[in-house]
């Protein structure tokens, strides 16, 4: 008797599983989530390598993770994938840019979207606008001097907002960008890299000239 309701609970949690087939297919699933982010380690890795070579920048594994750092033009940069728990047990995998520019002006600029304010806190208040009407409504820089505005010319200024377009922030004297999953592009990485240097570069002159 007891066999018989033994057999019958196993079917019972077989069957909650779609039987024999669905385990297998739950296996093959995890399988390749698992295979997947092996390649993308590797993958990351890999292109961050050839940034790295392309750039004259040192490019470092450690176990799961990759990164790449050193100067560009006197610059420091430095890209890293890098995994956070996000809720529970979840793991997310991401890719961060940070360009050091102590040269340049300290200060605060963000995409000019409601979250962004929202999150950076900046009152209109505080707001430092160039007087371009299309740059201020792209970004809000805050905390600066607006001597550096004025002298950020017409490139310069589309320079800062194609690096805001492209997820960059500049925070104090530091210009980063945080991109989802560990990315396996090298031209990718590269361009993301360009663009946050441009902008570092148009904001360091401006900041010179405006003194």
């Amino acid at each position: 008797m007891s066999g018989g309701v033994g057999t019958a609970e196993a079917t019972s949690k077989l069957d909650a599983f779609g039987g024999v087939r669905g385990i297998v297919a739950m296996v093959a699933i995890v399988a390749a989530m698992i295979g997947y982010r092996v390649w993308e380690r590797g993958a990351a890795a890999d292109a961050l390598g050839m940034v790295a070579d392309e750039l004259g920048l040192t490019a470092v594994r450690n176990g799961r993770h990759s990164a790449m750092n050193g100067q560009i033009d006197g610059v420091g940069v430095s890209v890293r994938t890098l995994s956070e728990r996000s809720g529970g047990t979840d793991f997310r995998n991401y890719t961060d840019f940070v360009i050091q520019a102590p040269r340049g002006p300290s200060g605060r600029i963000v995409p000019a979207s409601l979250r962004e304010l929202t999150i950076g806190g900046v009152s209109g208040d505080e707001r430092v606008v160039s007087g371009d009407a299309a740059f201020d409504e792209s970004v809000i820089v805050s905390a600066m001097e607006a001597a550096t505005l004025t002298a950020l010319g017409a490139d310069g200024r589309a320079a800062v907002v194609a690096a805001t377009d492209a997820g960059w922030e500049l925070e104090r004297y530091r210009w980063k960008a945080r991109m989802a999953g560990h990315l396996t592009d090298a031209q990718r990485i590269e361009t993301i890299l360009e663009l946050g240097l441009a902008a570092e570069r148009s904001l360091r002159e401006a900041n010179r000239a405006g003194r």
